[in-house]
């Protein structure tokens, strides 16, 4: 009997894959314009707000053109959605950020925990362009209105930024049961 790992040959060496994740979306960068712009509109919330979209958009629309070029340059559109991914990561991380400093911050001395989960074909790691982005808000055992609060407000700035989103927030054991129940909700769960 013939060992199969030795009749393959050998994997080839992947290219390393333009563009380089970094180049996509620096978000202590974001970090650090939103700190300016709370600066300059330190007695305007309003246009505090507008002002940080306006960044995460333009932090969007850049990483977007960074990787289409990048597929129409090499072609490779599994690269270019987990590209797309992990730009839709970093937002995401750099959003919630923002909502916890900036529009929600913690009252007492520990912020409302709260785990974001991609699920579906963005949990995967591969979001084509337009794609929706669908996320599991995963808390403890009850949501409490402060942790409400932050999933509304991490919401309503994808929502500026024109996304679809698909959502849902619930605890470990919310999703434990539905899963039981619903089909579809167990696949989400075991992806």
């Amino acid at each position: 009997m013939t060992d199969i790992a030795t009749t393959l040959p050998p994997p080839r060496k992947r290219a390393r894959l333009a563009p380089a994740r970094e180049a996509l979306v620096n978000r202590a960068q974001i970090a650090l314009d939103i700190a300016a712009l709370r600066q300059v509109h330190q007695k305007d919330d309003s246009a505090f707000r507008k002002s940080a979209v306006e960044r995460f958009r333009t932090a969007l629309a850049d990483g977007l053109a960074i990787a289409r070029a990048a597929l129409e340059s090499n072609g490779r559109g599994l690269a270019c959605a987990a590209h797309i991914s992990h730009l839709q990561d970093e937002l995401i991380r750099a959003i919630h950020a923002y909502v916890v400093t900036y529009v929600q911050p913690a009252s007492g001395s520990e912020p409302a925990p709260l785990c974001i989960t991609a699920v579906g074909g963005y949990g995967r790691g591969t979001l084509a362009p337009g794609s929706d982005i669908d996320l599991l808000f995963l808390h403890p055992a009850r949501a409490t209105p402060a942790l409400e609060r932050i999933v509304e407000a991490i919401l309503y700035v994808l929502w500026d930024l024109r996304q679809k989103v698909g959502h849902a927030t619930r605890s470990v054991e919310e999703c434990l049961r539905r899963a039981r129940d619903d089909i579809t909700i167990r696949t989400s769960v075991l992806e």
